[in-house]
């Protein structure tokens, strides 16, 4: 992640942003044993992430490896063409370690 610099005009910024560069990083996830989270991901300028029905079950796979490997429950789901949304327990507190898998 790159910092903007904060003499830049709100032109540069824009721009920055525009490419995924942030003037603010993110604030630090807290992670705790049996705690539930509401993960979402959707595609930039909303285009698809699953081009056919494939592209979801490979996903849906992938998540169960996931799972199998964290201890992650999924309590719901859903996977839209350009997005997904999952609420997610983590019986560990493991949710980015998982994420990064």
């Amino acid at each position: 992640m790159r910092i903007v610099p904060i003499n830049y005009g709100i032109e540069e910024i824009v721009e920055a942003n525009r490419f995924g560069l942030s003037s603010m990083a993110r604030s630090v996830r807290v992670e705790f044993p049996g705690a539930f989270y509401h993960v979402m991901a959707r595609g930039n300028r909303r285009e698809a992430i699953f081009l056919d029905t494939e592209d979801a079950k490979q996903f849906v796979k992938a998540l169960g490896e996931v799972c199998a490997m964290t201890g992650w429950r999924v309590h719901a789901w859903v996977l839209l063409s350009n997005h997904y949304h999952l609420m997610i327990e983590t019986p560990e507190a493991n949710l980015v370690a998982g994420m990064k898998e």
